[in-house]
């Protein structure tokens, strides 16, 4: 679980404010990071990011957002579009353990490129590489073993899994932790 803090900037003693927090946090396994902390649970939790997992060449379907779309509505702009669709979803997750699954590598089923990595980071909590991969076409993707091809030309063992990574509940912002 993560909090941001908000003050009232220049009337806000910041060094007071610190010192409280890690004092007051420390017995209870608080730890205190950057904005990348934060990113890598966007990851974890499967939250994607527009423009950076996906974009208009990607429909909420192969997006794994169809359950948002409500084809119903009449009269929005790209209806038509939505309704004529595939509806297979073609986004998922990929676990790593050798390596960092980052933006941009390939994903190789033996010697035919099936998909690319659209962002990736280390995820302390499952200790291995995660990312978020974008298929070629449709497929039974979860549960298949593939590999990650690597700018040195090395392929790494990776699975690709559905998402999120885990809290699938959203357990973890509601606080409520089972350990």
């Amino acid at each position: 679980m993560g909090v941001e803090i908000y003050s009232e900037g220049g009337v806000t003693d910041h060094s007071a404010l610190w010192d409280h927090l890690h004092k007051h946090g420390e017995p209870f396994g608080m730890v205190f990071s950057g904005a990348t902390s934060l990113n890598t649970r966007r990851i974890e939790a499967g939250i994607i990011d527009n423009g950076t997992d996906v974009d208009a060449t990607i429909t909420p379907y192969a997006a794994r957002l169809g359950a948002f779309m409500d084809l119903d509505k009449a009269g929005f702009v790209g209806r038509a579009a939505l309704q004529a669709a595939d509806k297979d979803c073609r986004f998922y997750g990929v676990t790593c353990h050798s390596a960092v699954p980052l933006a941009g590598l390939e994903l190789m089923d033996g010697h035919a490129r099936v998909g690319q990595m659209t962002i990736g980071t280390w995820s302390p909590h499952l200790e291995t590489g995660i990312g978020f991969a974008r298929f070629s076409a449709p497929g039974t993707w979860p549960g298949r073993a593939l590999k990650l091809h690597a700018p040195d030309n090395t392929q790494h063992d990776c699975e690709v899994v559905q998402l999120p990574f885990y809290d699938p509940d959203k357990l973890i912002p509601r606080g409520k932790v089972s350990g």
